[in-house]
């Protein structure tokens, strides 16, 4: 059984419903069947603030929609932290014709599965 700790962080004015988030994450480790402990933070940014990260660690200076850290030597019990900008994800909800929060599980799922040495290739 998979256990899913998250300290939650969230810089802008939109409130997400953080258990359902949570829930999420938790069943995708548990189709995964990659780890047995994962803690992690996730961040839920603005644009402005996403757009410094993607500068300061990448060098690309334009906004995202979700970013992903892991923490060196942790596998075991994975732990990292996922930012991911509700300007962005907002937008990206209303253009796909779905909820915010459903854009945000998705974007959290991306940003676990890159913590979890997932990449685009």
């Amino acid at each position: 059984m998979a256990e899913l700790h998250i300290l939650w962080q969230n810089s802008t004015n939109i409130s997400l419903d953080q258990k359902e988030i949570e829930q999420h994450l938790l069943e995708v480790l548990l189709r995964l069947k990659a780890v047995d402990r994962v803690e992690i933070e996730i961040s839920l940014v603005t644009d402005k603030e996403i757009k410094a990260l993607k500068q300061r660690f990448f060098g690309i200076n334009e906004p995202t929609d979700v970013l992903s850290f892991a923490y060196e030597g942790k596998i075991e019990s994975l732990t990292g932290s996922i930012a991911i900008s509700l300007d962005t994800a907002s937008k990206q909800a209303k253009t796909a014709g779905i909820k915010l929060i459903e854009e945000v599980k998705m974007l959290a799922s991306h940003g676990l599965l890159h913590l979890l040495d997932f990449n685009h290739r």
